[in-house]
């Protein structure tokens, strides 16, 4: 799923920070695959598969 949002539409960009927006929960939103890269590694998370 992290692909997906990672590589959304433009327009549909609005959209998502809207649906992102109406989570009741906690969220970050990494709108870059840099910042997705980043995420990982302060995070010290594992890349999936595709990512290589």
């Amino acid at each position: 799923m992290l692909r997906h949002i990672a590589i959304v539409e433009r327009r549909k960009q609005t959209e998502l920070s809207r649906s992102i927006e109406a989570v009741a929960l906690p969220t970050t939103a990494l709108r870059t695959t840099s910042a997705i890269d980043r995420f990982y590694r302060v995070e010290r998370l594992q890349r999936p598969d595709w990512r290589d």
